[in-house]
């Protein structure tokens, strides 16, 4: 019985005779041999992070935000800010299960992005090492848990999940320690185990939605299903003794309906009032990734080449002698599982890989971090393999041990550092990309600091950004806006309009307009503003003014920034100049984006077919008709682009866009329809059938356009924005939901007084007021707001309120059309009642 020793040791583990020295010694010196590798691996992350000098952008940046967030609200408690705490987010993501751990970092070492990651996922680490390890332990032997706990710590995946700030090693930690609370339960007999197994998982519903419940969903149904089959097969099996199998009943009640409970209630109660309120707009987030196959490679995500994709590409993030590694350990796996040399027990390990396995492989959304949570596993699968095939020999256990841990600090040294090996070599035997620390030196806290000391510290600013670069990400703004203690909401450069209308300061990239295709709306919108103010006759300048540093504000590509302080509230007359100024750079604008969008196509390696030149010079032809304001020439030309190549949808979007300009509404709108059939789900050509169809007065055919753009983008704010005044007179509520929704997203007094305007229109003055009221708390300046809310309340009866409104109008020094309006209103109120 040689071959069963891994299994018999294993089971003399599950059952440990008498504790002496000698017994305990070897499980002494792992955890020794693991706290090493732990300590490599914090003071090389220490070494990594000081180096990168780059800014967190994007969801790194969100969630140290959160964190900061968190710890405000734990350092000034109070029945609110629990509150608030327990619904800080990314987004609709939950993410207080994740940023608490930073409360204690920040109490100790202070605010810094590096310190709050390393410490934070260092202990992350050291949970998923140490159950890595037990669970190896438990399942096998000494040797095979510390060898799995070895090789998932040097994982360079998890490695540079380690480096940045959000919680997907979370969820690994999650994973990995929820399995070995499953082992500790003993097949459920041990409750408190499955109690601990329902706080944990909670924690991790509020971490991350759903991934770590569909990451234990294998190995919890494991367990279900094989207690049942065990009392199943024991009772048809003949008694030794007296002693009768538990009836189904009993085992019910007393085991597996008190598990359940255990495991579900705590989720129940810790996560789902959050689940309750996002969760329908974290599904639609999730399901728009899901409907564009984002990452993914394949069109049927239901098909094996998904499956196969997903499996055969896991090289490019545990490397490829790990790769060929873990495939010929699963192999050997399985042989030691089916030819009962391993206890069935510890087919929890399949469970916990092929479950979520196939799960994933079915989005459309790939990023190889999400199997991260599979590496334990992983590791587990190759530590047993490797030491079941030289078990006849220690030293060669010990020797494949050592060589499995220098390949994997090999491979950490290549990735973190890119070297000792060249980079071709690396590439060709190790099968992963370098990903050294970034030299990038970004001036977002020295802008931040220069737009707080002009500001002050005395009310809540507003700041838009038009540059769509990581270096200038609104989020990063705000994590170190919060750092440096500016009151500041940032409006977000999906529209240009309000980034130039409604925001107290205005962040401009200045430097080449357009240097390349421009990948966003973002980038789109970013140049359209820049050439706005390009002009320095532009209306914007009425308003603005640019604020001089002493020192020049660089980014890394050599650009400058520039920030322009709105000194006064844009009047009407202004707001409608300034929109002017951006349509009217608009179609230049697109029409070069669709000579760069439009794709070059290939037949079998010829050349493209004849036409293309042709087509690129009319198109050049109506970029110069327009640069010199012959709009009616700028048509003909592109016109004719569209009869030669009439299946390019941005040709034809350019085209009704031209049309709308020139007030040829139904030619616009062919056009505009055959983009969208042609286009399929593309958001820009419905935005602009949408559009024509407002100024058509087709309101029920908005509506619907609109509708299909929030089915590609849930949150999108100018859809919500239509959709707000399209219903306010047809569908009061929904009217209000979707505007409602719109100033959520865009909170800004232009947002609140336009939602304030819509609960008028629909007999709610109440409620419009308190809008109104939000707005002004917003921007106390802008006088249109002050006006309405005086009508606000002389509906609801309150004379003295509505003067007092009307008088801030009046000193306000606004449009003089506001300005009589007011003034007739107000005598208006004054006028004695009449018996």
């Amino acid at each position: 019985m040689q071959q069963l020793s891994i299994e018999e040791t294993g089971a003399a583990e599950a059952s440990p005779a008498p504790v002496t020295q000698a017994a305990v010694k070897p499980v002494h010196v792992a955890y020794l041999v693991l706290i090493l590798a732990l300590a490599f691996v914090l003071v090389d992350n220490a070494r990594w992070l000081n180096a990168n000098t780059a800014p967190p952008v994007w969801d790194e940046a969100r969630y140290l935000v959160n964190s900061l967030e968190a710890y405000d609200f734990i350092t000034h408690p109070s029945l609110k800010n629990l509150g608030q705490l327990y619904m800080v987010r990314h987004g609709v993501r939950p993410s207080i299960g994740y940023v608490w751990l930073a409360v204690p970092i920040y109490a100790l070492f202070g605010a810094n992005p590096d310190t709050v990651t390393l410490w934070t996922n260092f202990f992350l680490l050291a949970v998923i090492a140490l159950a890595t390890f037990n669970i190896g332990r438990r399942l096998f032997n000494t040797k095979v848990g510390l060898l799995a706990g070895v090789l998932v710590t040097l994982n360079p995946e998890v490695i540079r999940l380690t480096r940045v700030y959000w919680p997907h090693l979370g969820v690994v930690a999650v994973t990995t320690l929820g399995v070995y609370l499953l082992i500790l339960s003993d097949d459920l007999r041990r409750k408190k185990y499955a109690g601990l197994l329902g706080l944990l998982l909670a924690v991790g519903l509020m971490l991350r939605p759903i991934y770590p419940a569909l990451f234990l969903a294998g190995p919890i149904g494991f367990v279900f299903i094989s207690v049942l089959v065990e009392t199943f097969l024991a009772r048809k099996r003949p008694q030794q003794n007296d002693a009768a199998p538990s009836p189904w009943p009993e085992l019910l009640v007393q085991r597996l309906l008190p598990a359940a409970l255990l495991i579900a209630v705590p989720p129940l109660v810790i996560a789902l009032p959050f689940y309750l309120q996002f969760g329908r707009r974290m599904f639609q987030f999730v399901d728009t990734f899901q409907t564009t196959g984002t990452f993914a490679p394949v069109q049927d995500v239901s098909s094996l080449a998904s499956f196969v994709w997903y499996f055969v590409n896991l090289k490019s993030s545990m490397g490829l002698p790990f790769f060929w590694l873990f495939v010929g350990g699963l192999l050997v796996y399985l042989f030691a599982l089916f030819t009962r040399r391993v206890r069935v027990n510890t087919a929890i390990l399949l469970a916990w890989l092929v479950v979520s396995y196939v799960a994933l492989s079915l989005q459309a959304t790939k990023e190889f971090y999400y199997l991260a949570p599979l590496y334990p596993a992983m590791a587990l699968v190759l530590a047993f393999a490797v030491l079941y095939l030289l078990q006849r020999s220690v030293p060669l256990q010990v020797a494949a041990s050592a060589a499995l841990t220098a390949l994997s600090v090999l491979l950490l040294w290549q990735v973190s550092w890119a070297q000792p090996l060249p980079a071709p070599t690396a590439k060709t035997w190790l099968g992963v990309p370098p990903r050294p620390p970034s030299g990038e030196v970004s001036p977002i806290y020295d802008l931040i600091q220069f737009i707080g000391n002009d500001a002050g510290t005395e009310r809540r600013i507003t700041v838009g950004t038009v540059a769509a670069l990581p270096q200038l990400a609104e989020p990063s703004l705000a994590y170190y806006a919060k750092l440096h203690g500016v009151d500041i909401d940032f409006i977000r450069a999906t529209d240009p309009a309000p980034t130039l209308l409604d925001a107290d300061y205005v962040i401009v990239k200045t430097g080449p307009v357009y240097t390349g295709r421009l990948r966003s709306t973002e980038q789109r919108n970013a140049d359209l503003v820049a050439q706005v103010l390009a002009n320095p006759a532009s209306a914007f300048y009425a308003s603005h003014q640019p604020l001089d540093n002493d020192q020049p504000l660089i980014l890394p590509d050599g650009s400058l920034i520039s920030v322009y302080k709105r000194t006064r509230s844009v009047d009407r007359t202004e707001s409608d100049a300034i929109a002017n100024e951006l349509l009217a750079v608009d179609p230049a604008l697109r029409a070069a984006q669709q000579l760069l969008e439009t794709p070059r196509v290939s037949f079998g390696g010829q050349a493209a077919p004849a036409g293309d030149a042709e087509i690129e010079q009319l198109v050049q032809e109506a970029d110069a008709y327009l640069v010199d304001g012959k709009l009616d020439e700028a048509v003909a030309a592109l016109s004719k682009a569209v009869e030669r190549a009439p299946g390019r949808w941005v040709l034809r979007l350019r085209l009704a866009e031209m049309y709308q300009t020139q007030g040829q509404l139904d030619a616009a709108a062919r056009e505009a329809e055959a983009a969208v059939a042609a286009a399929g789900p593309e958001v820009w050509p419905l935005r602009t059938l949408a559009s024509i169809y407002r100024q058509q007065e087709r309101g029920d055919e908005a509506i619907a356009i609109n509708e299909r753009i929030l089915e590609i983008e849930p949150d999108n704010p100018g859809a919500l924005a239509a959709l707000g005044i399209l219903y306010e007179k047809k569908d009061c509520e929904k009217g209000i939901f979707y505007q409602t929704r719109f100033t959520e997203l865009r909170p800004s007094n232009g947002s609140y007084t336009t939602l304030g305007d819509v609960l008028m229109s629909c007999g709610r003055a109440e409620d419009a007021i308190a809008a109104y009221q939000q707005g002004i708390q917003l921007d106390a300046s802008a006088p249109r707001t002050h006006f309405v809310l005086a009508r606000a309340f002389q509906a609801q009866g309150l004379t003295e309120q509505a003067i007092q409104a009307l008088e801030i109008v009046l000193e306000s020094g606004a449009n003089p059309d506001l300005t009589a309006r007011a003034q007739q209103l107000l005598d208006q109120l004054r006028q004695p009642a009449q018996p």
